[in-house]
């Protein structure tokens, strides 16, 4: 079964499954994905929109459960 929110497209879903507990920085992210920066930042901020993710100062992203 998927982890994350039904929905998300593969990219979302790749995304999520690397947020945790703690919050993780956007470049971390861009790292451990393989897609670009423009593509991570955007798929965040649909995340964030949609209530799945938060960010916190520093360019850090967490799941909402875990704020």
């Amino acid at each position: 079964p998927p982890q994350g929110p039904a929905g998300l497209d593969q990219r979302a879903e790749r995304i999520f499954e690397l947020l945790g507990e703690k919050p993780v920085h956007i470049d971390l992210l861009v790292r451990r994905s393989g897609l670009g920066a423009a593509e991570v930042a955007v798929t965040l901020l649909n995340l964030e929109l949609a209530g799945h993710v938060v960010q916190v100062p520093g360019k850090l992203f967490v799941k909402k459960d875990h704020v």
